[in-house]
């Protein structure tokens, strides 16, 4: 059973899980945005220097995700952390970086077809 806390103007106040929840929530880059994120990356002619950079800091990509999340109270003063914390926990996320190169690579039915055998729709 979840425990709920009611103030005296019967607003119920969120617990300690209901915050955790929301901020897991905003951690992960879904399927679809990841595709959105590789399309707006390729149209700005880039995708080939993004492709080097991500596969030569592959084996750094969680050491830059920590450093990244560390940073983030000074990050907030300036910019939406939405977006910068979904970056941090993506650097973090093995699986999703090599979806995003991938996709930057052109392999989106490659892809796609993996995601349908693995039983993932």
């Amino acid at each position: 059973m979840k425990e709920e806390k009611v103030s005296g103007e019967g607003k119920r106040e969120k617990t300690l899980r209901d915050l955790m929840d929301d901020l897991s929530s905003v951690k992960e880059f879904s399927d679809d945005e990841l595709v959105k994120l590789a399309r707006s990356l390729k149209a700005s002619s880039m995708d080939s220097i993004l492709i080097f950079a991500l596969e030569s800091s592959k084996p750094l990509s969680f050491i830059i995700s920590q450093f990244l999340l560390a940073f983030e109270p000074l990050v907030g003063l300036f910019l939406d952390t939405g977006p910068y914390n979904k970056l941090a926990y993506m650097l973090a996320d093995r699986e999703k970086l090599e979806r995003l190169i991938r996709y930057l690579e052109g392999d989106e039915r490659k892809e796609e077809n993996m995601r349908k055998s693995e039983g993932k729709t």
